[in-house]
């Protein structure tokens, strides 16, 4: 396997040609497909593919070779797994696609090019993490902007109720919040603690989002479950231009 994680595609087709086991795995299940996958060494993936590895064999984390290349963002040796049959689609133990961490590592053309193979847009982890979650979260507005253009669901929440117009407003993504709510997101969502994209916003001071969702009718007099407004988390943070963009807006007229 040191050969296959290392590139060293000539001793690898030596192993072969001597009946090594390429099916083989390690003590945590991974094989020598994925940790040449990992590398990107795509000549020593297509040897031992042509020796019938299996493209497709998980390791005890669920973890394949494709998620492996993506993860890395090794597109061509990401290509030639899924023609040689890798399911894009394939979940690891935590319910993760390839698609979760192309996005969350920001990596457009290869988010593209999983969507381009039919990757599953709306798949979500067992917490409820999507591919647009992870982007938002992660503040990468042109993936954001590609899974949105592919119909992923915006008004899907992770399970703690964080959805992606929340995570985009609090990393103060406008773009992605300005792409967000053109594709119809509840700019009102609240997550399980009560706290909405707006109060996320001034929190962080983001006056820019903090004005575009206002102009979007974000409750500007919304609380959260502690009973806090958008103005309070403002005020709290010390972001004087974000107090006095939503006193402007009539935040301050309901409290005592």
């Amino acid at each position: 396997m040191g050969a296959a994680a290392d590139g060293h595609t000539r001793i690898v087709a030596s192993l072969v040609a001597a009946r090594a086991d390429v099916r083989a795995a390690d003590a945590n299940g991974v094989r020598a497909l994925t940790y040449a996958a990992h590398g990107g060494h795509r000549d020593s993936c297509a040897c031992l593919l042509k020796s019938s590895a299996d493209v497709n064999a998980a390791s005890h984390a669920g973890e394949t070779a494709l998620m492996g290349a993506v993860l890395c963002g090794h597109l061509p040796t990401a290509e030639l797994l899924a023609a040689s049959g890798a399911d894009v689609n394939a979940q690891s133990s935590t319910g993760h696609t390839p698609l979760l961490p192309a996005a969350r590592k920001g990596n457009t053309g290869m988010v593209e090019w999983l969507l381009e193979s039919k990757a599953d847009v709306n798949a979500a982890a067992h917490d409820g993490t999507t591919a647009l979650l992870n982007s938002a979260a992660s503040g990468h507005e042109e993936v954001t902007s590609v899974l949105v253009g592919a119909k992923a669901n915006v008004s899907r929440a992770h399970h703690s109720g964080l959805t992606a117009i929340i995570l985009a407003a609090q990393a103060g993504q406008i773009s992605a919040v300005e792409r967000l709510i053109r594709a119809n997101a509840d700019v009102n969502a609240s997550s399980r603690a009560g706290a909405t994209a707006l109060m996320y916003a001034a929190l962080g001071g983001h006056v820019a989002v903090v004005q575009l969702l206002a102009e979007a009718r974000a409750h500007v007099h919304a609380r959260a479950g502690d009973g806090k407004t958008a103005l309070d988390a403002a005020s709290v943070s010390g972001h004087s231009e974000v107090v006095l963009l939503l006193s402007s807006l009539g935040g301050a007229e309901e409290e005592t």
